[in-house]
């Protein structure tokens, strides 16, 4: 997939180091065990709104770029947060060293993007797919920011409760 994706030959000695560099910490953190909590939601979801036979290839292409994108959302947030333990294992960080792990927790955002490309849908539905995505990173994002730089102490006590909903709210998209 890298090959084509960066229309390179397989046998390319950069395609070699980028899955070493990208896939493999990836596939570390996305073969753990994991409710799939996210990827049942779309699953659901599709059933509930789709009035026809739903698209499989589709819903299972949704359902992988949620599992992607949070992810490499964890992978992001256990750097900053300093955490050392991910799914029962060592964080992404811990065992590949920071810049690795921040580049994988990167591409996941970007994979999973492709996902959604590759997910057979029609321009329109890919367009809407795209905007959601795009709100919903851009809301994580924001309550990341405020959830690694706000302390109580910093803000008055009336707007604690405030800023924790908001944070709480933007972080889970």
């Amino acid at each position: 997939i890298l090959a084509k994706i960066i229309r390179a030959r397989e046998d390319a000695p950069f395609v070699d180091l980028l899955r070493e560099t990208l896939v493999m910490p990836a596939g570390d953190l996305m073969d753990r065990p994991s409710k799939r909590i996210r990827a049942e939601l779309v699953a659901l979801g599709a059933r509930l709104i789709c009035r026809e036979e739903a698209n499989q290839v589709a819903i299972n292409a949704c359902a992988a770029a949620v599992e992607l994108l949070h992810a490499g959302s964890l992978i992001v947030d256990d750097i900053q947060d300093g955490s050392e333990v991910r799914r029962g294992g060592p964080s992404i960080h811990t065992r590949y060293g920071v810049a690795k792990a921040l580049c994988t927790g990167n591409w996941l955002y970007f994979w999973a993007m492709r996902m959604v490309r590759q997910a057979g849908v029609s321009p329109e539905i890919e367009l809407a797919l795209y905007n959601q995505y795009q709100d919903a990173v851009e809301k994580a994002h924001f309550g990341q920011a405020l959830d690694v730089s706000v302390h109580a102490n910093q803000i008055g006590r009336s707007d604690i409760v405030s800023v924790a909903r908001a944070i709480l709210e933007l972080k889970t998209g």
